[in-house]
């Protein structure tokens, strides 16, 4: 729909941080900094991750009736992200 390459770019710029700089995995980083209500696996929050993109970049579509600029596209990448990592926090 918006190019697989604009998600394989984002995921590469949120997950993996740069290797030189020795930053913590996002999801090793969640785990040891957030507290969760309840633990889901990273597969369930990279899933309720995709479901929210697709919807809210549906939403968007329709209702602007244009197809998403790339900036956009990382904008509603964020936002479903962070509901996606932080979402079940206490």
């Amino acid at each position: 729909m918006y190019g697989w390459n604009w998600t394989v770019k984002n995921v590469k710029k949120y997950f993996f941080p740069d290797e030189k700089k020795r930053k913590e995995r996002t999801f090793e980083w969640c785990e040891k900094n957030l507290a969760y209500k309840m633990h889901t696996p990273e597969v369930v929050r990279i899933t309720q991750m995709l479901n929210l993109l697709e919807a809210i970049a549906k939403e968007f579509s329709a209702t602007e009736g244009d197809s998403l600029k790339e900036l956009q596209f990382e904008k509603l990448f964020v936002y479903a992200f962070s509901w996606a990592m932080a979402g079940l926090c206490d």
